[in-house]
């Protein structure tokens, strides 16, 4: 979900039809004061989610286009004031999130690979890569800031033997790039959440398998609390 100026956008990613196939149009919806109705369609490849931001009063779309047979593109689309338009295409392998965010006036994009982990800067026209941050999958990225110190989490869901990882790896900024600074105990883990109450941090992640890659009743999902700047 996003908006612009008055107009307030869902747009879904549509990974797979009934005959399995990948090649499908994406659904841009547009709030119309009572309901979402059909706006644009986009045409994806095995999309899997979709990252919304905006440069400098432009706003941008992002999609993770999954596509099982790798090595293609996501695209970042720009909205021409009326809808949006091909703006430029980023080779990714199995990219499965984007997330935007903005550091000491920079703009970058990180995504989550099936082998690995990358960061893109906005050079004023295009991004350009800046960073591997990882070389192992990523599934979720999770970016947050504690007392002007940046975060990234990454969700790990199975290593590079392709066994359901046990741990995931935040993330902290030291200036220019990301590097390693917790080990988190995670179990096939798909999906992280950050959030603050009452002054504290708190992050949150959805564990998905056990370690043999089965679904296991006795698995939780797990909160951490985070105690800056001791991370």
């Amino acid at each position: 979900y996003f908006s612009i100026k008055n107009d307030h956008f869902l747009v879904v990613a549509n990974n797979e039809n009934d005959t399995k196939g990948h090649d499908l149009l994406s659904e841009v919806y547009i709030w119309n004061g009572e309901f979402f109705e059909d706006y644009q369609s986009i045409q994806t490849l095995a999309a899997w989610s979709w990252e919304h931001f905006a440069i400098n009063n432009t706003d941008y779309l992002v999609v993770a286009n999954r596509n099982y047979s790798f090595d293609y593109a996501s695209v970042v689309y720009i909205w021409n004031g009326t809808y949006f338009e091909e703006y430029q295409e980023i080779i990714t392998n199995g990219a499965l999130d984007w997330q935007y965010f903005y550091i000491s006036g920079k703009h970058y994009l990180a995504v989550a690979n099936f082998d690995n982990c990358k960061m893109y800067i906005w050079n004023g026209t295009y991004f350009d890569e800046h960073q591997q941050i990882s070389n192992i999958s990523g599934l979720d990225l999770e970016y947050f800031e504690i007392n002007n110190v940046h975060y990234l989490a990454v969700a790990t869901y199975h290593d590079t033997s392709l066994k359901p990882s046990n741990t995931s790896m935040l993330y902290v900024w030291n200036g220019e790039y990301f590097e390693e600074r917790h080990v988190l105990e995670t179990s096939g883990a798909i999906d992280f959440k950050y959030f603050p109450i009452d002054g504290n941090h708190y992050l949150v992640v959805a564990n998905h398998v056990n370690s043999e890659g089965l679904y296991d009743d006795d698995l939780h999902s797990v909160y951490y609390q985070l105690f800056p700047p001791c991370l």
